[in-house]
């Protein structure tokens, strides 16, 4: 066996509980950004530099959109590392000091892939100082700690106030990451969205229509984190509220409502970075009220797909089960127009009240 100060065995240990919890974190960013790049950079899109160049010469404008981006999607992965709370148990065995560094050190770097892909191949040397700058502002982010929540007596009002307030304190207690995730995906959804209407020179409702399809798919990775939660809580809740007689349509009316805030939220977000780019009053309002229509039909399906997931042994559901109500409200959308938002959300009322 190795010497328990400085062999490996130690440091082994270590980066399986440090480093494997955050690359499976950072795996869910890398599916993301690979769609994005595809959508992005594929076929006639943009190149890599194209986007460096751009963040550069507007350091103020696109640059700090970019970076704050990447800062949102990135900082829970950071957070992992740097806290390395998950190896907390191991500080009490006698080990080195140095190795525990360099593997979080490397971990920091090493996971950052589409970042480091995105500046070493766009901006070369100045890429790899940009790199260096933001991991610096993301140890520093990670590494501040925010205040305890207070208990208190919850002040629930009937069954629907009570699960609707239980998926609440659920997202804020235990989806912080995910909800700080899905909030630079819809900003990153939003600036795509607004690219390909101005790209295509398109105004008003075709515009809406074209911006609306594509951030409603590229928010799909930001529902998922949170999709997850939802599963979690709709467990542990529904034996409890069976045993106090609340009726199943009351449960899936307090499910539904937490899936429309968060879906309300990211759609806000992504229309209103899309409001930045754009400055069309002509094409951003008709986009609010589309984007919002499509948050609360796929919120709608998505309460079956948590039902299901219930008893799901694995997220295959889940995820599938997003880009389902996506492609649905998507599909409905640009073949029948704002119409065919309200047959996507009949199809998606029956399947939810069936689930």
């Amino acid at each position: 066996m190795a010497d328990p100060v400085t062999g490996s065995s130690w440091l082994g240990v270590y980066a399986r509980a440090v480093v494997v919890p955050a690359g499976r974190q950072a795996a869910a960013i890398w599916v993301g950004c690979l769609f994005i790049a595809a959508v992005a950079f594929g076929g006639d899109g943009m190149h890599p530099h194209d986007l460096t160049d751009m963040a550069l010469a507007d350091p103020t404008g696109i640059g700090l959109v970019v970076v704050a981006i990447w800062l949102l999607v990135y900082l829970p992965v950071a957070r992992a590392i740097v806290r390395a709370e998950a190896a907390r148990y191991l500080q009490a065995l006698p080990h080195g000091h140095v190795g525990p560094v360099i593997v979080r050190g490397g971990a920091l770097v090493g996971l950052q892939l589409p970042w480091l892909v995105l500046w070493t191949l766009g901006a070369g040397a100045r890429g790899v100082v940009v790199i260096a700058a933001t991991t610096v502002v993301l140890v520093g982010l990670a590494a501040v700690r925010a205040p305890a929540a207070r208990a208190g007596w919850p002040g629930w009002r009937g069954p629907l106030g009570a699960l609707a307030a239980i998926h609440r304190r659920a997202l804020l207690r235990r989806a912080g990451d995910a909800l700080v995730r899905g909030a630079g995906l819809a900003v990153l959804a939003g600036g795509v969205g607004a690219l390909f209407v101005r790209n295509n020179h398109l105004t008003g409702t075709s515009g809406a229509i074209l911006g609306a399809g594509v951030a409603t798919l590229m928010l799909v990775p930001a529902h998922l984190g949170t999709l997850a939660i939802f599963v979690d809580t709709q467990r542990a809740t529904t034996w409890l509220a069976r045993a106090l007689g609340i009726a199943a349509p009351v449960r899936l009316a307090a499910l539904a409502g937490g899936l429309a805030l968060v879906h309300a939220i990211t759609a806000a977000l992504a229309v209103g970075v899309a409001a930045i780019i754009l400055s069309d009053a002509s094409t951003i309002a008709p986009w609010l009220g589309l984007q919002l229509g499509i948050a609360a039909c796929t919120a709608v399906f998505e309460t079956r797909v948590v039902v299901r997931g219930v008893a799901a042994t694995s997220s295959a559901p889940l995820v599938g089960g997003a880009l389902a109500s996506a492609a649905l409200a998507v599909g409905a959308l640009g073949v029948f127009g704002p119409v065919g938002l309200v047959g996507a959300a009949a199809i998606a009322l029956v399947a939810a009240v069936r689930a």
